[in-house]
């Protein structure tokens, strides 16, 4: 397979069309490490990140596992302890111009292309070191490299991350950035949408820090050491993936062990508080509802029906359009608020129903899922699809509303939840339209 036809059918074959995140999605982080295989691939791949989180004071550390003294081997006036020395000069540079100071970063000093293999007693023994790291900074999220990257060092950084992520809890966000992808396809399989939600940050605003950063690794971008005709310089063609305006990141599209939420979640919840996610009163939830049935393309449903009703905000708005509308939750005290609210409606039906245990016969010529995709885990989602394709009569609608950033707690992502649907496109489902927010995304379908 050459690399253009691996990348034609990798979740990054469209860069440039891939869902482009605002810029304040990163204060969604937390205390944030990003691992770098070697001292720049921290800027390359997430030097506009790195920007973005010092502008709104969040904790950023830096862990370079190699000193990358490999790049240059037959040169005499850098031999590799100058070279170590000098490289991680330029490190420190670089993170200066991003905002970070010289105690952000640690160097862990392996040699790079000699990292211990997996199931070695070295590989252990830097696992233990990375593990001991790790529980003394605790972030809640890690950019590392993406686990095929085709350099072999990017790899093993991966595994020695996950592995010393074995029996820590919590366990932190992990998002994935490129380096090597793109310039050798042909060598690795490369991300594809089934495994990852590929997606774009807007550094737009932080991009000349950037790029100053980038300029600082001068040994790896000019020919400031020119004493080795073989040693390494990065392509002017490499470099244009890394000074665009926006970065790239790979997000599972599930965590493996994650099973579906199940109603006891829901019911610590609600036992804490009346209405947990500020249906009634929030700007933002107001703002997302007026969307969601400003997408209804008919003025009017014979048979509709809400999955996930939590306390009825939306099932008043939407029952004004309806003949029969069913609404369902998994939550007892949920559902009190929601008949209590919608009491003089009698066109509206509540039940209590775990989907997808549990589906109702319809037929429908509605379905609404909004904010409760992700609640299921990959398994879970693929069988309610299935509920829905046989029982959304044809020329029914489907419309999905999703919050899009990351919440630790889920097994899945709005964006996730949303592409599973987008797959079955041409089969049981025409998509007719959808929009992005800041902060979530809709998509309404119609069955086939």
């Amino acid at each position: 397979m050459t690399t253009s036809d691996a990348l034609a059918r990798s979740a990054l074959a469209r860069p440039d069309q891939l869902p482009l995140y605002p810029a304040g999605t990163v204060s969604f982080f937390g205390p944030t490490l990003i691992v770098a295989p070697h001292p720049d691939d921290e800027t390359l791949g997430c030097g506009g990140a790195i920007a973005l989180l010092q502008q709104i004071g969040v904790v950023t550390q830096v862990l370079v596992i190699t000193d990358g003294t490999r790049s240059h081997p037959n040169s005499r006036r850098y031999p590799a302890a100058a070279l170590r020395t000098l490289r991680e000069a330029e490190t420190r540079t670089a993170l200066a111009a991003l905002g970070c100071g010289p105690e952000a970063v640690t160097f862990l000093g392996f040699k790079d292309q000699g990292l211990p293999a997996s199931g070695t007693e070295a590989f252990e023994q830097a696992v233990e070191r990375c593990r001991n790291y790790l529980q003394d900074f605790g972030p809640a999220t890690i950019l590392l490299p993406w686990r095929r990257d085709p350099h072999l060092d990017h790899r093993v950084c991966w595994q020695l991350v996950h592995s010393a992520l074995v029996g820590l809890n919590p366990r932190p966000r992990l998002l994935e950035y490129p380096i090597w992808v793109w310039e050798q396809a042909d060598r690795t399989p490369v991300p594809t949408p089934d495994e990852v939600i590929a997606w774009r940050l807007d550094i737009g605003t932080v991009l000349d820090r950037k790029l100053e950063a980038i300029a600082a690794h001068r040994s790896q971008t000019t020919d400031f050491i020119s004493d080795d005709p073989e040693g390494f310089r990065l392509t002017p063609q490499m470099l244009e993936h890394f000074t665009r305006p926006w970065e790239i990141y790979l997000e599972s599209t599930t965590v493996a062990s994650r099973q579906s939420l199940g109603p006891s979640y829901f019911d610590d919840l609600y036992r804490e508080r009346d209405d947990p996610w500020d249906f009634e009163t929030s700007a933002y939830e107001a703002h997302k509802y007026q969307a969601t049935l400003a997408a209804l393309p008919k003025p009017r449903y014979r048979a509709a029906f809400e999955i996930g009703c939590s306390v009825g905000v939306l099932t008043a708005d939407l029952a004004v359009r309806c003949d029969s509308l069913l609404a369902i939750d998994v939550a007892h005290k949920a559902l009190g608020c929601a008949r209590e609210r919608c009491r003089s409606l009698a066109h509206v039906r509540f039940e209590q129903m775990q989907v997808p245990q549990e589906y109702p016969t319809g037929p429908f010529d509605l379905t609404l899922i909004s904010e409760v995709g992700y609640y299921w885990s990959r398994e879970d989602l693929h069988r309610v699809q299935q509920h829905i394709f046989e029982h959304l009569e044809p020329g029914g609608h489907l419309l999905l509303v999703h919050w899009t950033l990351f919440a630790v707690d889920y097994p899945l992502t709005g964006d996730a939840v949303h592409e599973a649907f987008l797959a079955r496109v041409g089969f049981e489902l025409r998509h007719l339209g959808g929009r992005r927010e800041e902060c979530y995304r809709l998509d309404l379908f119609e069955r086939i």
